[in-house]
């Protein structure tokens, strides 16, 4: 019996389903990456980034701010939140952890979750000067700034209605006169203002009596107003609630609020004292050093949904019709670290002057 060979068509289709079976396989095999596309040859890694930051972020992410509701930082928070949301496309949520002049919410976030979900609202030089006193567990190189929203520079206040000086340098003179005869209010004790207190008597060799208050800057406010004292020494935004009642006589800082105090010019200016430190208080945002080694392209991502939600238009404008847009704006990462070093600088200087709570 004679076996017939298999047709020529028979061959070819059997040797076709065969091919096809093994390219299934080889596509089955293959390696993907995070958001499910085949990954690049020769580039695995950067091609699981790329995916990464396409698909990030898959949840709501989250800002910490370590102030109560209401305060000039949740604030400011708050004004950003509508326009990150619409770069985002997510709500940011925002929680605050208030205590110990921010202690607690910073303390609350080293311990979240390093995944480039969650971001942190920062005051500046406050944060470091808790590292310095050793109330902080954390370090200096614990915080990745990503740029900040406030730059709100130190002033000099006095009434209206008080006509023994025209300007800060008129007041630095007659202190040289008369040491330690005139009063200025401030945030005290542990401030910022503490700080740049002594700095400026230390610069113009002069000397006055600091008369703190425990209640904040709208109680150092009220003492002006109420009389009480000579000057205010605070920061530009927060001296504005009593605009109608005062005046600044100078600005410890290499800038202007000309929409807030159109009289202010900066104290360098007015003394011929170049080398005065740029002084001020910064408000922005950052993440934990470790989330930007492990996620780099995640931080890109939160880092520039801010400078766009704080340079949108309607933002700029909103700023402008509060009276916030001489102090508040998006200032860059570089930026804000070059502005940053004056303030920490002054704190290394004069840290003696900071107690501690701990025993």
């Amino acid at each position: 019996m004679s076996i017939k060979k298999p047709s020529r068509w028979i061959f070819l289709a059997v040797t076709a389903l065969i091919l096809a079976g093994l390219i299934l396989s080889a596509c089955s095999g293959q390696k993907k990456t995070e958001s499910g596309a085949p990954a690049k040859a020769g580039g695995t890694e950067e091609a699981k980034k790329e995916a990464a930051a396409g698909k990030f972020p898959e949840k709501d992410i989250t800002l910490i701010v370590p102030w109560n509701p209401g305060s000039t930082s949740d604030r400011n928070a708050r004004e950003v939140k509508p326009f990150f949301d619409k770069v985002v496309g997510r709500p940011l949520l925002i929680e605050n952890i208030a205590g110990a002049s921010g202690l607690a919410g910073w303390t609350a976030y080293m311990g979240r979750p390093k995944d480039g979900y969650t971001f942190v609202f920062t005051n500046w030089p406050v944060l470091y000067q808790q590292i310095v006193t050793g109330e902080a567990k954390y370090t200096l190189d614990a915080f990745y700034n990503l740029g900040g929203i406030n730059d709100d520079p130190i002033a000099l206040l006095k009434r209206k209605d008080d006509n023994r000086w025209k300007n800060a340098a008129e007041f630095i003179e007659d202190c040289k006169k008369n040491p330690n005869k005139y009063k200025v209010s401030m945030t005290g004790p542990n401030s910022f203002q503490n700080l740049v207190a002594y700095y400026l008597m230390d610069a113009f060799g002069i000397k006055f009596q600091i008369v703190n208050s425990p209640g904040g800057a709208n109680e150092a406010n009220q003492m002006l107003v109420g009389g009480h004292v000579d000057l205010c020494l605070t920061n530009a935004y927060s001296g504005y609630l009593i605009r109608e009642a005062a005046t600044c006589l100078g600005l410890v800082a290499n800038t202007k609020v000309p929409n807030m105090w159109p009289e202010g010019t900066p104290v360098s200016e007015q003394t011929g004292k170049k080398d005065l430190a740029n002084l001020t208080v910064l408000r922005g945002f950052s993440v934990h050093s470790e989330v930007q080694k492990k996620y780099p392209d995640r931080v890109k991502f939160i880092e520039d949904a801010l400078a766009k939600a704080c340079t949108d238009p309607g933002f700029v404008q909103k700023m402008k019709e509060s009276g916030e847009g001489d102090v508040s704006y998006w200032i860059p990462r570089d930026e804000f670290e070059k502005r940053l070093k004056g303030s920490l600088e002054v704190v290394d200087k004069y840290k003696q002057y900071l107690v501690s709570s701990k025993k």
